[in-house]
């Protein structure tokens, strides 16, 4: 099967330097575009009703996933 390679068009900054699960309620994210994508990319999107952005967390272990949480309130 061949395989999907990703490039990013973007990355997601925060003050957080570790990547754990919870506690992210005051964290303030700003996602920033790669330097090779033109800001000329984002223009009329605000002319969107909405846009789907998909995440790839290159900093989680493999072991620490869990397939099985559901959010609190759920």
């Amino acid at each position: 099967m061949p395989k999907i390679s990703l490039q990013p068009v973007a990355y997601v900054r925060n003050s957080r330097n570790t990547a754990t699960d919870d506690f992210w309620g005051n964290i303030v994210s700003e996602i920033e575009l790669a330097d090779d994508i033109p800001t000329e990319a984002l223009l009329g999107i605000t002319d969107f009703s909405h846009l789907e952005i998909l995440f790839h967390f290159d900093r989680a272990a493999d072991k620490a996933l869990v397939y099985s949480g559901r959010p609190r309130g759920m």
